[in-house]
């Protein structure tokens, strides 16, 4: 189609500047197109805008694609949603869903007397956090930091406060991302977990039985997750002969150089007497902070219970403390020495990573586990625990269980009041 224009004897002349014109042209649909010659030309135009734009699509499907694979590999949630500081609709949606679930049995926002969560910015922030809308319908609805939480926070905070720990868990970090990352190296690692649960079970160095010596992931730590940690560590643990396994055979056939370095260097911090040693000590201190972690995530424990379990949790860290270190270095020596590990000398002296002459201390490498790294991360792990549940916390917590309604109030004592 063109465009139409009347056919007329004399045609109005129209003013163009100081000059007029005249239209002398006849109209498309009485004699056709007639510069059929430059199609070709406006074929290149569209071909070149096509092909431009396919590039653009691709550049932004690659980028998305590279996102992704580096959101999974740093284990990074997906965030499609408004998550700033300026953002007013965070808890919006969360709290609307809660308040149908509430709705739903019949429980009104106005006698909400507490609320729990995790310590994040989006869900106990006063301003923007789930908590503040709730305050605002219900001014009784106290905000309580989850208690599972704090346990998993204190251990975190106490890793990072110890440079030994800190430099193990990036370590742990870099080894799981390396290998769980690709589905071909998570196909080698289970090939070589069968392989090595069939020779410890033919050597008699593994228990047979019902739901034993199953082919199990690694198991990626995470800073929300509760017990992710400690999963983590008893999932190496278990198929550390499996992963040093893998971590040969990517040295040896890995696609890229950096992923052979990779490889190449989480395979040295495997096999060092160090790494080892932590290892077992954080797995010894998680197998008892896990007993507490888990009992405060049942719906059926008490204040009282809960309160109990953390008295607990401090004595059994303090008895590790005091009495543990021969245990943990006789079993760190005997998984060394069935690897191949090489040991140091324990009344060696130490010598310090830092380059300054003249040092003056004398102290033995035994001396060094014993007191800069076992002790030091045990005591830290213990001021958390005070920090996080201090005495005057625990104490209101056990009188407030004195309100308890349960069996006409058989836990009442007006002396603890």
């Amino acid at each position: 189609m063109g465009p139409y224009q009347h056919m007329l004897s004399e045609y109005p002349r129209s003013e163009f500047g100081k000059q007029q014109c005249k239209s002398q042209q006849s109209a498309f649909t009485v004699e056709g197109f007639k510069s059929w010659k430059r199609v070709n030309d406006g074929d290149k135009v569209m071909n070149r805008e096509s092909s431009e734009q396919i590039q653009k699509n691709r550049l932004r499907l690659v980028t998305t694609i590279e996102s992704v694979r580096w959101l999974s590999l740093q284990a990074c949630a997906l965030r499609g949603h408004d998550e700033s500081l300026d953002s007013q609709n965070r808890a919006a949606t969360l709290k609307k869903e809660i308040c149908n679930v509430l709705t739903r049995y019949n429980l009104e926002i106005n006698n909400m007397r507490g609320q729990g969560y995790d310590d994040a910015s989006n869900m106990n922030g006063i301003f923007n956090g789930l908590q503040a809308p709730f305050l605002k319908d219900c001014p009784y609805a106290y905000y309580v930091h989850c208690f599972a939480h704090r346990l998993q926070l204190a251990l975190i905070n106490a890793a990072e406060k110890e440079i030994s720990t800190w430099i193990f868990f990036s370590n742990l970090t870099t080894i799981i991302n390396l290998i769980t990352s690709s589905s071909k190296h998570n196909t080698e690692l289970q090939s070589a977990q069968a392989n090595e649960i069939a020779r410890s079970i033919v050597d008699g160095n593994r228990e047979i039985g019902r739901g034993a010596n199953q082919i199990g992931n690694l198991q990626r730590p995470g800073t929300t997750r509760w017990s992710s940690h400690f999963d983590s560590i008893c999932s190496l643990i278990d198929m550390y002969d499996a992963i040093v396994n893998v971590l040969e055979n990517i040295i040896k056939d890995g696609s890229y150089i950096s992923m052979r370095g990779e490889a190449g260097g989480s395979l040295i911090v495997m096999k060092s007497f160090d790494f080892i040693f932590i290892l077992h000590l954080m797995h010894k201190i998680m197998g008892i902070t896990n007993l507490l972690s888990g009992a405060l995530q049942r719906k059926s424990i008490d204040i009282l219970n809960a309160m109990n379990l953390i008295f607990f949790t401090k004595a059994l860290l303090l008895k590790l403390r005091n009495d543990g270190f021969d245990i943990v270095l006789s079993n760190v020596i005997s998984f060394c020495t069935r690897l191949d590990v090489d040991i140091p000398e324990m009344n060696a002296r130490y010598k310090k990573y830092s380059r300054l002459c003249g040092q003056k201390d004398t102290i033995t490498v035994e001396h060094h586990f014993h007191y800069d790294i076992f002790n030091a991360v045990i005591d830290f792990q213990l001021e958390e625990l005070n920090f996080r549940f201090s005495d005057e916390t625990v104490e209101l917590l056990s009188l407030s269980s004195t309100l308890d309604t349960n069996d006409k109030f058989k836990n009442f004592n007006i002396d603890k009041i």
